[in-house]
C-alpha cells in the first residue's frame, strides 16, 4: 500500500461521544479537521499507525455522512467522504 492510498483503509464509527477514527496502516494520518452532516467535530488530530482516537462531537450516529480534511504526504490538503458505521 502506499501513502496515499492508507485513508482508504480508515474505519469510522459512531460512538456515544463523537466518532471513532480506526487507522489499520502503518501510517500516520495528519487530520486537520472532519465533520458530520456539516458540524465540526472537536479534538481532530494525527492518528498514529495502527491505534485509534476519537473526534469528540455530539449526536452521531450510524449511517450519518463525514467528511475529512487531511495534510497529505507532500503537504498538500486532501479531502474525503465517508459513512459512519
Amino acid at each position: 500500500m502506499k501513502p496515499e492510498e492508507a485513508y482508504k483503509m480508515v474505519r469510522w464509527q459512531a460512538v456515544s461521544n463523537g466518532v471513532n477514527v480506526n487507522n489499520p496502516t502503518p501510517y500516520y494520518l495528519s487530520y486537520v479537521s472532519a465533520e458530520v452532516n456539516r458540524t465540526p467535530l472537536k479534538k481532530v488530530r494525527m492518528v498514529a499507525p495502527f491505534s485509534q482516537a476519537v473526534f469528540e462531537g455530539k449526536g452521531t450516529h450510524k449511517g450519518d455522512k463525514l467528511k475529512w480534511y487531511l495534510v497529505n504526504d507532500y503537504g498538500g490538503d486532501s479531502t474525503g467522504e465517508a459513512v459512519l458505521q
